[in-house]
């Protein structure tokens, strides 16, 4: 970042400070802190504070998808496969997941893929294949994420499939 650059954010920030207002968008769901401690959620629109004492923070509230990186896993009966995902999910509690999470990415991605380990080491190919996974999935990455006050619409597993491995010894 260049001097100019740094410059200008410095400006922004120290306008942020003063300003006797926030305007949080109609897409974002924000908090106000009041000396550092929570003190009243932020409404969409106009919202007065009393500059230098309290802080808005916000988040995006609009739903979003995550592809959840590829796993490879070994099944209950012994089989190799790599198993990818979707994750559609919103924040629906602004003032939890502002406090209590750090990342919604990474929180959703390692939830997710928890929960894949799971239900795959818990099976063999042909439930696997069989079964209705992504219900059974969707549904405890959902209740682990309702704690964060995160939303998961929809979880699709967008690849199963059984992969060789080959192991080269020295």
């Amino acid at each position: 970042m260049n001097f100019l650059e740094h410059l200008v954010e410095l400006i922004k920030e120290f306008w942020e400070r003063i300003a006797p207002f926030s305007i949080v968008p109609e897409y974002e769901g924000g908090v106000i802190f009041r000396l550092g401690v929570f003190h009243r959620m932020a409404k969409k629109g106009l919202n007065w504070k009393w500059f230098f004492f309290e802080e808005v923070l916000t988040c995006r509230i609009s739903t979003t998808t995550l592809n959840v990186k590829p796993q490879t896993l070994t099944t209950k009966d012994g089989k190799n496969i790599v198993v990818s995902s979707i994750v559609k999910y919103r924040v629906v509690d602004p003032k939890i997941f502002l406090i209590e999470v750090e990342d919604a990415v990474d929180a959703i991605a390692d939830i997710s893929q928890g929960v894949v380990k799971q239900m795959v080491l818990e099976r063999n190919m042909t439930e696997l294949v069989t079964n209705d996974l992504d219900n059974d999935i969707q549904k405890k990455v959902r209740s682990q994420a309702k704690r964060w006050g995160i939303e998961v619409d929809l979880f699709t597993i967008t690849e199963l499939s059984q992969v060789r491995s080959i192991r080269l010894l020295q």
